[in-house]
């Protein structure tokens, strides 16, 4: 057993010691979160948000078809803590079926993504 309260020690030399650091997340993909829920009509309102982007960093937004077309939303800019919520309304147009609404970071090249379906 080994002891430091020799010599003016602390007594604190067999205290477990935790080291933490930065963790790696290799995910290629992040959950975009849906309020207020993940369904409704043609023309409903649905707000996409995300923390995962750089401060100030600029995000592209597109949905995508259920036939595996794209169309573009625009172009944001996460707030300086990396948030970023996008209200999106669904066109009058869109046919029932699930879409997924895609935000891109732009530097980071971080991909957050939520499926949102269109009932009748």
């Amino acid at each position: 057993m080994w002891f430091n309260d020799a010599r003016c020690g602390e007594g604190k030399g067999n205290l477990p010691i935790l080291t933490t650091g930065a963790g790696v997340d290799t995910r290629d993909v992040y959950t975009l979160a849906v309020s207020p829920g993940e369904s409704g009509a043609a023309g409903s309102k649905f707000t996409f948000a995300s923390n995962i982007f750089a401060g100030n960093e600029p995000v592209s937004a597109w949905y995508n078809l259920p036939d595996a077309s794209v169309r573009a939303v625009g172009d944001f800019r996460a707030d300086a803590d990396g948030k970023l919520s996008v209200t999106f309304t669904a066109p009058g147009t869109l046919a029932p079926g699930t879409y997924s609404m895609v935000l891109y970071g732009q530097r980071t090249e971080l991909t957050a993504v939520a499926r949102f379906t269109i009932t009748r």
